[in-house]
């Protein structure tokens, strides 16, 4: 008996084989271990490179002289264990190695197996599958083989012999039905729906190949069918048989690489979701297969089993689906998904789940519920670090994920203002701009970035990337660039008023009624907005074109020129850069802001929930168009009551605004129901309403957190306190809060109204820190814009 592989392997060349040689050759290889492979290999390289060529030549020939042969079934089986544990060892065998043994060097031994498998039977198939499955899975973990020629033949061969005929639509016809027979799942159906699906996965998601279809044929060819087997079987996910398991995980696994096509979007995923009906159905279908708790039991950390390709591929699909179709809003609010994913992101051993999930979760979770999670309070690890990595290693990818989809989670994050400050102490900076020239969106990242005073000083200390930027933003021959640049500069210039002043003046002097601040995603609605207010008799500006060159400034110019601005939310608003900077400037020069909902399932959040406050807004989501439109023009002209009656008093220390005496009392967008005879139980928008109804709208703006129980608080302090303190304290927070002193008449009439109403300490008193906070979140806001 020999026991020496290299001479076993020699043996293979003599006719006939003997079964004892073929008996040893797969013991030998079903005793390696993870530990005993690397200096196996080592030692006997060309032996098992002999072996593994011998065995792609016999399954090429006519696989009726070996399929009844059990050593030569054993045989294949052992090599298809070896080949696997070879695929997933980490221990000094290098990608090179795992590549030589693994992929075969020949065409021809590719078109033999393919030439027979029309006619072969299910020993044969059985075998080709495992092997194909491996060579999957390989070529998913290291995409750099790919360029493979025999690779790309093989997937050639699938696609042109399997995927693309009337056979594989009839397997795909059999899984429509609720409840299949447990008797359609054949060797060769399988083969099919399993193996070949996951194989042209695996070899067209990382980077775009020229294939033989594209990525919209496929999806076309396969949708209907696609769509109704997700359906039907997410609602019995709980008697999935195995079978069943992997052919809709390697289905969906195809699927989502196809609208995924070229990798920076999601571009096909309309062909899925063609329209709100299939939309509505197809995500929460999705859902309930994710949600499934045994399915994430089983994700495998080290090999990529069904249940972890399935997981994977359905979140690539939602993230696809959430950035074409803006979904973020109803998946958060109306589905579990958040918390699915957030189970997903504390257990998954598989940490491509895991990045992948929290880059979901950064696309559907609120500035709020960010804040919470890891990968914002450990930004360091959690992402710097994987950027680090990705951009230094030579396919620039982290876990096989591209670094482009990394820093597209991090343009969203970049918008929240806890993750600005956790950056800005990393001083990271310098990575981010070495970064730009390769990935423009990194530019998107930095104006993110850049509503943070801390990350203004280290963007304007490097003096390279100010002149990169200053250049950029004058010859980059991409516009999209130029205005992102553009915007950076605008935040890290500090003297706005001197460049809008030096700027062409576009307006003619014209000053308009409204100002319509709106993403472009909400176009539609906002030009029927528009329309509506001009044949009501405003004047309105906004922006249908999106301003060619200077718009920052133009920005700038159209706020100066209006008397009152609309912002238009929604989710794509308070993600937009452009759109922040507009509000926050209209905010910072006092306008009249009136906000209103776009968007359904959206609730004002992050820095856009700071700037509107508590002020009510016209809800286009709740109301019929034409009532929601009447209840605009309403409050359009309440402010414009507000903007006319008031009397400008100077004096020579100041300039005191004073409301005209007897005015008639403005009606509030949202009539105030009737307020609570305890004041104790007075809500903000009771208090608001009492200041504005008595004519005190200067102390409304001055006073728009408060509540009941803070205004029987603040009353106190205001009889008992220090006079010259509070006359002080006040006109200190007028100025920061309304950028103008605080009407000593208004004062006066706002504290006999308190005498009037016998607002005392005997109410019980409610602790002001809650109201504390919110003014110290706001007047940080103020702040930073007046340093702008």
């Amino acid at each position: 008996m020999i026991f020496n592989i290299n001479e076993l392997a020699s043996e293979l060349d003599i006719l006939p084989i003997s079964n004892d040689i073929l008996r040893q050759i797969t013991y030998i290889l079903n005793e390696q271990t993870s530990e005993s492979l690397s200096s196996f290999i080592s030692q006997s390289f060309q032996s098992l490179l002999n072996i593994e060529y011998w065995a792609w030549r016999i399954l090429s020939k006519d696989y009726r002289e070996w399929t009844n042969e059990s050593n030569y079934y054993d045989l294949f089986q052992a090599l298809t264990s070896f080949n696997t544990k070879l695929a997933i060892n980490d221990n000094n065998i290098t990608i090179e190695t795992k590549g030589i043994l693994l992929i075969p060097h020949s065409i021809e031994w590719i078109d033999g197996i393919f030439d027979q498998i029309d006619g072969s039977d299910d020993t044969f198939l059985s075998i080709i599958s495992l092997w194909f499955i491996t060579l999957s899975h390989f070529v998913h973990e290291y995409s750099q083989f790919v360029s493979s020629p025999v690779i790309a033949h093989i997937n050639y061969r699938i696609a042109r012999n399997i995927l693309m005929t009337d056979q594989y639509k009839i397997y795909l016809n059999q899984l429509r039905e609720p409840h299949p027979s447990q008797s359609i799942f054949t060797i060769k159906q399988l083969f099919y729906l399993r193996t070949c699906s996951l194989s042209l996965s695996a070899y067209l998601s990382p980077i775009p190949q020229k294939f033989i279809y594209t990525g919209e044929q496929i999806i076309k060819y396969l949708a209907d069918d696609y769509i109704q087997i997700i359906l039907v079987h997410s609602y019995t996910v709980k008697s999935w048989s195995q079978e069943l398991l992997s052919c809709i995980a390697s289905l969906i696994s195809l699927i989502s690489t196809c609208c995924w096509w070229g990798g920076e979007e999601a571009h096909h995923i309309n062909m899925i979701v063609s329209n709100d009906l299939t939309l509505y159905d197809h995500i929460p279908a999705l859902i309930r297969i994710i949600s499934y708790k045994p399915f994430h039991e089983c994700i495998d950390g080290q090999w990529p089993n069904m249940e972890t390709i399935l997981i994977d591929s359905i979140i690539g699909l939602l993230r696809g689906a959430v950035n074409t179709e803006k979904l973020s809003c109803f998946i958060r609010m109306t589905t579990s998904l958040p918390d699915i994913l957030t189970s997903l992101v504390q257990t998954a051993p598989y940490d491509r789940i895991v990045l992948c999930a929290h880059g979901l979760l950064t696309e559907i979770l609120t500035d709020e519920q960010l804040k919470e999670l890891k990968i914002v309070k450990n930004i360091k690890r959690s992402c710097v670090d994987i950027l680090e990595q990705a951009w230094s290693d030579p396919s620039q990818k982290y876990l096989h994920i591209p670094l482009l989809h990394i820093l597209r989670g991090l343009a969203n994050l970049s918008k929240n203002d806890l993750v600005q400050e956790n950056i800005s102490k990393l001083n990271k900076m310098p990575l981010l701009i070495e970064m730009l020239d390769r990935y423009p969106i990194v530019y998107d990242i930095l104006w993110g970035l850049s509503f943070n005073s801390s990350i203004q000083e280290q963007l304007r200390s490097n003096h390279s990337f100010m002149i990169k930027l200053t250049d950029v933003e004058k010859n980059y021959s991409n516009e999209k660039i130029r205005k992102i640049a553009h915007g950076i500069l605008w935040n890290l210039n500090s003297y706005h008023d001197e460049q809008i002043a030096s700027s062409s003046e576009i307006f003619d002097g014209t000053i308009f009624d409204i100002m319509i601040s709106y993403s472009h995603q909400d176009k539609d609605i906002c030009k029927q907005l528009y329309d509506e207010l001009v044949r009501n008799g405003y004047k309105v500006w906004i922006d249908f074109d999106q301003i060619h060159g200077n718009i920052m400034d133009a920005m700038a110019q159209a706020i100066e020129h209006s008397r009152t601005i609309l912002i238009c939310m929604s989710e794509q608003y308070r993600r937009s850069n452009y759109c922040r900077a507009e509000a926050e400037y209209a905010f910072q020069r006092q306008l009249k802001i009136i906000p209103v909902l776009l968007q359904e399932h959206y609730k004002p959040d992050g820095w856009l929930l700071f700037l509107i406050g508590q002020a009510l807004y016209v809800d286009f989501t709740k109301y019929e168009y034409s009532t929601a439109t009447e209840m605009l023009i309403k409050e359009v002209q309440a402010s414009r009551i507000q903007t006319f009656h008031k009397i400008e008093v100077r004096s020579d220390q100041n300039m005191l605004s004073v409301p005209a005496r007897n005015l008639p009392i403005v009606e509030h967008l949202s009539k105030t129901k009737v307020r609570p005879e305890n004041i104790q139980n007075w809500t903000v928008e009771h208090v608001n309403s009492w200041l504005k109804e008595n004519n005190l709208f200067e102390m409304s703006q001055l006073l728009s957190d408060v509540d009941g129980p803070t205004l029987i608080y603040f009353s106190e302090y205001l009889t008992k306190g220090d006079t010259q303190q509070i006359l002080a304290s006040l006109q200190q927070d007028s100025l920061q809060r309304t950028n103008r002193h605080l009407s000593f008449i208004e004062l006066a009439h706002f504290r006999n109204l308190i005498r009037q109403h016998g607002i005392s300490s005997s109410t019980n008193i409610k602790s002001l820190s809650k109201m504390n906070d919110r003014w110290r979140q706001r007047q940080r806001l103020i702040n930073r814009c007046h340093v702008m």
